[in-house]
């Protein structure tokens, strides 16, 4: 029974020192315009940054896609911005090392999914949040999508 418990207790010690519970990778959102439009969209850099000393993985999928970027709406609700398009390679695994930075660009005009379906917002101002898979989610930053 003591072996079993000394095992247990060095699990649970090797969980807390997680280094991404410790804000290893920090996620930022950035809007080159505070109002965005079908004809005069914005572009949204989402940046990852490893702050820890060991390699954050982002998961498998498509080498371009390691990022998101997300629009929350007054109703609480998340879509993703419409219009991203992936490349096909698909990569064993996507890891931010440790001290660098990986961003992607995204160009918004009010265009989100829903339900696999592009949609239009309405006019009004959005907060735009950036996320590195689960590993992390930036602070959201405000846009107005206005009419053309």
């Amino acid at each position: 029974m003591g072996r079993l418990s000394i095992v247990l207790l060095l699990g649970l010690t090797a969980c807390a020192l997680d280094p991404l519970e410790r804000g290893a990778l920090t996620v930022t959102t950035s809007v080159n315009r505070s109002d965005v439009s079908e004809s005069n969209p914005g572009i949204v850099q989402v940046s990852a940054h490893n702050m820890s000393g060991v390699p954050v993985s982002l998961g498998m999928g498509s080498s371009s896609c390691a990022l998101s970027l997300w629009v929350l709406t007054e109703a609480g609700q998340r879509h993703p911005v419409a219009g991203r398009i992936c490349t096909m390679d698909l990569v064993r695994d996507r890891e931010v090392l440790p001290g660098d930075r990986r961003t992607e660009s995204f160009e918004f005009d009010g265009s989100v999914a829903v339900d696999g379906v592009v949609r239009r917002l309405e006019p009004n101002t959005y907060r735009l949040i950036g996320t590195a898979a689960d590993k992390g989610e930036s602070p959201a930053v405000e846009v107005r999508v206005v009419a053309d």
